[in-house]
């Protein structure tokens, strides 16, 4: 197989050639680095001199925002006298705004000294009650169920009363609050209102007193010009009707006289003997003032002059008044600048006004809100002390009714039969409690040496019963006819009292009162 000519002796060249071709890219390369790299350098630096401007002109900016913030923070820092004095209030109402702390205290110490009034007669109508209630179950001149019946319907009684009042006060006190809610949404913006009324129309009226001053004078002036320009057009009109007329009396004249001369000049001579008639005017100086003598007449009179040497002074006092005229507009528009930078300032001040005055309608609107929602906690609060209590008097009669059934059970032979366990006190109540432990007690320590043997009782039985959890009935004939099923060792069954069980030895005590009677 043959091979191309010079294939591998061009081999080498080609190396070489890449080799010099990747030199030159490389040289290539690190100029274009190395420019890339001063011109990195020189945005470096231009980002930085960029930096540090910016960073003068924050500095700046920054220095001018804390000045302002130092004014506003020393405007509003301020005493409260000056604040007062600046906005410009009258005696009454500088006096109401200094004294606002002492009124809200005034106010708050009053709301504590109705509140302890109120709590002072609540406390006297419940030991009022107290004392009823005491009386009336120290009293023995009603049966057990009429004195229930009574007090309960009396407790219905006032609790309905107390509905009725808590209903009515919280409806008229759910209209006030909404109407007071729907007036504290306007009132702020209405007062505002009004106070940007009754400024605009203080300005407007001294614009309108100043405009009419200023339509005044302006009216009387131009009255006067009026006149005199009248009297000016007047006397311009005449004069020009005398000078028209003198002016005709000259021309007439003037037609009737010869007008011109004939003179032969040499130039003329010598043309052919032609002749030419030219008109020469034999005008005299005084004919030519008498033609001037209109118009200076009208400038002295448009002068008010009255020869003509003054014209010229006349002209420079027209050149003064127009130069004083325009002193006094110079005056008149830095005047006119003052006011206009004057009524800034005021704009300035009553926007930081209305500004505090939507401030405070706030606070007043969110400690509305939080003594609002004070009353509804106190509301909340009182019914369900209301009903805690409720529930502590019926525990204490179902505890008096419990009590009474249980020591109407106590039966021992040192024991005296009490007919009605009702009607008596607390005192002899604790000390037939006190006798029956004591009893008790006796009888425990009697029955010692039977505790063992009933142990063991217990024990048998309850190897017995164990695998079928049997029950046993117990019957018991002293004094009561009734019967209960029991589990051995049912601790809740042997404890258990029912309603039925208390009530039946009361029910007994009755019929045998009144099988006596």
């Amino acid at each position: 197989m043959s091979q191309p000519p010079n294939v591998w002796g061009t081999t080498p060249e080609i190396i070489e050639d890449l080799a010099a071709f990747i030199s030159l890219r490389r040289r290539a390369n690190d100029a274009h680095a190395m420019k890339q790299a001063g011109q990195i350098s020189k945005m470096n630096e231009e980002i930085h001199a960029m930096r540090q401007h910016v960073r003068d002109d924050r500095r700046e900016v920054a220095k001018s925002l804390f000045n302002d913030e130092q004014v506003i923070t020393h405007a509003l820092a301020d005493e409260k006298q000056l604040q007062l004095a600046c906005k410009g209030l009258d005696v009454r109402t500088a006096a109401i705004k200094l004294n606002e702390d002492v009124f809200v205290r005034h106010k708050w110490l009053n709301y504590l000294r109705h509140q302890r009034m109120a709590r002072e007669r609540r406390l006297e109508a419940a030991n009022t009650q107290l004392q009823a209630t005491s009386l009336h179950e120290q009293s023995t001149f009603q049966q057990a169920d009429d004195k229930s019946l009574r007090i309960l319907m009396t407790k219905l009684d006032k609790m309905v009363m107390k509905r009725n009042t808590a209903s009515f006060i919280q409806g008229h006190y759910r209209e006030a609050l909404e109407k007071l809610n729907k007036a504290s949404l306007t009132l702020s913006k209405d007062l505002d209102y009004i106070e940007r009324a009754v400024k605009l129309s203080k300005f407007e009226a001294l614009d309108l007193r100043e405009i009419y001053q200023a339509a005044k004078q302006g009216q009387e002036i131009a009255r006067a010009k009026r006149l005199e320009l009248e009297q000016n057009v007047f006397l311009a009109k005449q004069h020009r009707d005398k000078i028209i007329s003198e002016t005709r009396q000259q021309a007439k004249q003037a037609a009737e006289m010869p007008e011109f001369a004939a003179v032969r000049t040499p130039v003329e001579l010598g043309q052919g003997g032609k002749e030419r008639n030219t008109k020469v005017f034999t005008d005299k100086p005084s004919h030519q003032l008498d033609k001037l003598s209109p118009v200076i007449k009208i400038i002295t009179t448009v002068t008010n002059t009255g020869l003509a040497e003054e014209i010229p002074k006349a002209f420079n006092r027209q050149v003064t008044n127009r130069e004083s005229l325009e002193t006094q507009s110079s005056e008149v528009t830095e005047k006119l600048g003052e006011q206009k930078r004057i009524l800034k300032k005021v704009q300035a001040g009553l926007e930081f006004a209305q500004f505090n005055q939507k401030e405070t309608a706030r606070i007043l609107q969110a400690e509305i809100e939080a003594a609002k929602e004070e009353i509804n906690n106190n509301t909340q609060r009182l019914q369900t002390r209301r009903s805690s209590d409720t529930r502590q008097v019926e525990y204490v009669v179902n505890f008096n009714d419990a009590l009474d059934g249980m020591l109407a059970k106590i039966t021992g032979p040192g024991l005296v039969e009490v007919e009605d366990v009702t009607k008596l006190s607390m005192t002899e109540k604790l000390e037939l409690i006190r006798k029956a432990a004591e009893e008790l007690k006796q009888a425990q320590h009697e029955n010692e040496c039977e505790i063992e043997a009933e142990f063991r009782l217990d024990t048998l039985l309850k190897k017995v019963t164990d695998s079928g959890a049997q029950r046993i009935t117990i019957i018991e004939d002293e004094g009561y006819n009734f019967s209960d099923n029991f589990i051995i060792d049912d601790n809740l069954n042997e404890q258990y009292v029912t309603r039925d069980e208390i009530k039946k030895p009361l029910n007994n005590a009755k019929n045998k009162g009144t099988k006596k009677h």
